[in-house]
């Protein structure tokens, strides 16, 4: 798909938003995680009493970021305002994936958030093991220049009546 210099540039820049905000989500994560040992005193167990509403939130969140994200992606995608070019048609796109994107990794970070402070109560290492399952789960989501290109390729494609997207 051949789109203009200052439409590449902005899904270039939509891409790099995502690229910063989802390390900064995590890393924030790892503060809080870190405030919380620093002020920790005692043995940590191996679930003796983990607090089972975080780990459900976890769950939920997982799912939510994994299942029900992707599909509001491409309700999101499909419905909207219909526009002219392929240039309008990408930037639109961009917006939309980025959002739901980072959308889907605030609701891992909150997740992560009840986790950290479950262990600070309860002490428990499987809290701590979900922190660091919701944290791989949050990095993954940094999309590639590359890949995010290809999804903005597909959709114009879709959108403007092509089959294969040329890059």
């Amino acid at each position: 798909m051949h789109l203009s210099d200052e439409t590449s540039q902005k899904i270039i820049h939509s891409c790099k938003v995502i690229q910063l905000i989802i390390p900064v989500l995590a890393i924030s994560s790892v503060v809080f995680l870190g405030i919380v040992f620093s002020d920790f005193v005692g043995p940590i167990t191996l679930n003796e009493r983990p607090n089972r509403e975080s780990l459900f939130l976890a769950g939920m969140a997982f799912f939510t970021a994994t299942g029900v994200a992707p599909y509001f992606q491409r309700i999101v995608l499909a419905s909207g305002e219909q526009h002219n070019t392929a240039d309008q048609h990408a930037v639109s796109a961009a917006k939309k994936i980025q959002g739901v994107v980072i959308a889907a990794c605030v609701v891992l970070v909150l997740a992560a958030y009840a986790n950290i402070a479950a262990f600070r109560t309860t002490k428990d290492a499987v809290n701590l093991l979900v922190v660091g399952f919701l944290l791989v789960a949050i990095l993954s989501r940094i999309p590639t220049q590359t890949r995010f290109r290809q999804q903005i390729d597909e959709f114009v494609g879709q959108r403007m009546g092509q089959t294969s997207p040329n890059t």
